[in-house]
């Protein structure tokens, strides 16, 4: 566990210039935003994942990790209306059921109703 959260602080560090040259990528937001998630920084992530939602609010990629950045910060309704957006934009539903982090929120009864079923919550 201190291994990968290691990787997590380091991938933070190497974005830090990467973010100062673009501040306003979507991608590069949510990813240090999920970093950040998995360190349990959640007051420096939940600007990220807000962020990078704001600027693409129709790119399924990016609304998908924001997604995976509020389960990890066990943010489930936030979770679940993310992934909803992510599914409505396009975002495979295979993909979703592949990833062993949202393992919880697939089982979750609000996820039937919601991601698969393209309503948001």
């Amino acid at each position: 566990e201190a291994k990968v959260t290691d990787t997590y602080l380091k991938a933070i560090a190497l974005a830090a210039d990467l973010r100062k040259e673009t501040p306003k990528d979507p991608y590069l937001l949510a990813d240090v935003g999920g970093y950040y998630a998995a360190v349990g920084r959640e007051h420096d992530s939940v600007p990220l994942l807000t962020q990078a939602a704001a600027l693409a609010p129709d790119d399924p990629e990016v609304l998908y990790q924001v997604a995976v950045g509020f389960e990890t910060l066990h943010r489930r309704e936030e979770a679940l209306r993310w992934i909803a957006r992510a599914r409505m934009a396009g975002y495979a539903s295979g993909a979703i059921a592949r990833n062993p982090q949202l393992a919880a929120l697939r089982a979750d009864p609000r996820y039937g109703a919601t991601a698969i079923g393209g309503g948001i919550p």
